[in-house]
């Protein structure tokens, strides 16, 4: 009962806090794995079956001999609900189709122009009514304590694996991927592909030693600052050096800035490349059938609301230097 207040109250401040972050999903993490820890362990308890179809020769009905069962009916569970998932997931990426103004009232006609989403659709509904199907009978041989038990063990196992797989699309294969619930903004891989190309920079100025010299101009929206992103791209350059304003950096040989919506003076001619370090997006971007895809795998039908670029402006005289080693 403790666990199980501190969760609901945890999940009601997570969702009336304005400014939670990742790391505060763990008030809630905390009492959700007591309370699955203790339901997980309850599933496992070798209840006892009634088995009216058996010949016990005299002895008891009741028997703890088909413990067994319950496992059998968890893999099943478990394969039923993998069928589930891929068809959901078909059908979620499906309804990314509809167009942004198509409303609730409008389902039918969608399902009549997209062939491919009312299979996905109608497929979705038929294995919910095997599983139903499936799970009656088997009730009726082993009754409903088993049943349930093997049922949940097979859910905490997709739980778990779907768990794992979640995780590690978040942290490593879409790391750049912003649309998560408490984190609305994520560094892109751009961000990469700059500190790359400032050290292709050192390898052909400097013959591979990080003393390159540049100037990084922070801006007040806080895309380039001298102690956020920009510095730890920047950290392995000591030459390196933060200006307040253009006019202070104008005329070095390369500069780093925040995309502004003017052509900056920078006291020269001088050749940009475009690198977008930061992406982010707000829930109210999410139209009616967003929410099955945004859910299942963080996609979304519409652009990001907000990009953070920043440019590499290198001077002509430099950018010309880089040309002629690449003839040689």
């Amino acid at each position: 009962r403790f666990a199980a207040a501190w969760a609901l109250l945890a999940g009601l401040g997570l969702i009336l806090y304005a400014d939670a972050k990742a790391a505060d999903a763990m008030w809630a993490v905390v009492p959700l794995t007591l309370l699955a820890s203790y339901g997980i362990t309850e599933l496992m308890v070798n209840r006892l079956v009634a088995a009216l179809w058996a010949n016990h020769g005299g002895g008891a009905l009741y028997s703890t001999r088909y413990w067994w069962v319950k496992w059998i009916i968890s893999l099943g569970a478990l394969l039923f609900l993998f069928v589930l998932a891929a068809q959901f997931l078909q059908a979620a990426r499906g309804l990314l189709a509809a167009p942004p103004e198509t409303g609730l009232a409008d389902a039918a006609s969608l399902l009549g122009t997209h062939v491919q989403l009312a299979q996905s659709l109608g497929l979705l509904v038929m294995t919910v009514v095997i599983m139903l199907v499936v799970y009656l009978l088997v009730v009726n041989f082993w009754g409903h304590g088993t049943t349930l038990q093997g049922v949940g063990l097979g859910f905490a196992l997709f739980m778990l694996l779907s768990g794992l797989g979640g995780a590690w699309q978040a942290a490593v294969s879409q790391a750049d991927n912003p649309a998560e619930p408490w984190h609305h903004r994520a560094i892109a891989k751009d961000a990469g592909l700059l500190r790359e190309t400032l050290f292709e920079l050192a390898d052909r100025a400097t013959q591979g030693f990080p003393l390159l010299k540049f100037s990084v101009v922070t801006d007040p929206a806080g895309v380039l600052g001298d102690d956020g992103l920009a510095a730890w791209l920047a950290r392995d350059f000591p030459q390196a050096r933060f200006a307040s304003s253009v006019r202070e950096a104008a005329g070095d040989p390369i500069i780093l800035m925040a995309q502004g919506d003017n052509q900056p003076d920078l006291g020269g001619d001088y050749i940009g490349q475009r690198f977008v370090l930061r992406r982010g997006w707000s829930l109210g971007q999410l139209g009616f059938w967003d929410w099955p895809a945004w859910w299942s795998h963080r996609r979304l039908r519409s652009d990001w609301h907000r990009e953070e670029a920043a440019i590499l402006w290198l001077r002509q005289d430099v950018y010309d230097g880089i040309l002629t080693d690449e003839a040689q």
